[in-house]
């Protein structure tokens, strides 16, 4: 896994037995908030300094996507998100190295109400072998961007079956305290 730096992290590190590298994407280092909170669009929105982190960002996560691809004789780029996919189909036009993006459907949205943002997921997604998304309504948007039906694929994401278990609505909801007519989720 390859992914930016955030402040307390170790650069390199197991997780779950998958080797994580961090790469720094601002200097100093204690400088490095962009990647703290999760969210960057939001965090654009509210300074100049965060955008020019976005900069510095996209440039040191498409060098580490290149060197790690060289390095590591990396087969395949799975890339989780509409910008780390714009980045590795820039490093596949280099390296010949397969990419599979994944969308999971923020991204998406947001690209479809701003004009470049499309265009450069609309040339990710096209340039892409494989474009993988977490449910059917969403593949269908995908599609429906130009997109070739043979490489949208749809993975939904994994429930942890031991965890949670089926039980009668009416049951549930006395459980909870709640009413007969309340929703439940």
């Amino acid at each position: 896994v390859l992914c930016p730096y955030m402040l307390g992290s170790l650069p390199r590190s197991v997780v779950g037995g998958v080797d994580v590298h961090r790469f720094n994407y601002f200097w100093p280092k204690n400088l490095q908030t962009l990647t703290n909170k999760g969210g960057i669009p939001s965090d654009l929105k509210k300074s100049l300094f965060a955008k020019l982190q976005f900069l510095t960002l996209c440039a040191a996560m498409f060098f580490s996507i290149l060197r790690h691809v060289k390095k590591e004789k990396v087969d395949l780029i799975h890339a989780q998100w509409s910008l780390t996919g714009f980045l590795s189909v820039l490093v596949k036009k280099l390296t010949g190295v397969p990419v599979v993006v994944t969308e999971r459907g923020a991204a998406l949205n947001l690209a479809i109400k701003n004009g470049l943002m499309r265009r450069v997921l609309v040339y990710t997604l096209k340039n892409c072998d494989v474009v993988t998304s977490n449910n059917e309504k969403q593949a269908e948007t995908i599609k429906g961007l130009g997109i070739d039906s043979e490489k949208v694929n749809v993975v939904v994401n994994g429930v942890e079956q031991g965890t949670f278990k089926q039980m009668d609505r009416k049951r549930r909801k006395k459980h909870l305290g709640l009413e007969d007519s309340s929703p439940l989720l």
